[in-house]
């Protein structure tokens, strides 16, 4: 799935996985309280496992909608729709990761 999700997409690996721990970054900023807990929340693998998860879910929705358009829309066009798509990544929480990653 994710071979598809770059080619909707047009973009290389290296963007991808930048466009991914960008969105993670502002996940993670939503659920911490400060600057030490944004450490924290950051580098708790599991919870990133978790939250990858939940993306590539996301992802599923955007390969499902987004296929038809493979070479027929620009770049630009398919992130803000790759945004849209994901953007109810947002809304989720695992409480008990959260909880783990602020014990770190």
């Amino acid at each position: 799935m994710k071979k598809q999700v770059l080619s909707i997409l047009q973009v290389n690996n290296d963007q991808y996985e930048q466009i991914v721990l960008d969105l993670y970054f502002k996940w993670c900023l939503s659920k911490s309280k400060n600057d030490k807990t944004l450490q924290k929340v950051l580098t708790c693998i599991p919870l990133f496992n978790w939250w990858y998860k939940q993306l590539q879910n996301l992802e599923r929705k955007f390969v499902y909608e987004g296929i038809a358009f493979v070479n027929h829309i620009n770049p630009e066009t398919a992130l803000d729709f790759y945004h849209s798509t994901t953007k109810d990544i947002m809304k989720l929480f695992s409480k008990p990761l959260i909880q783990h990653a602020y014990k770190q």
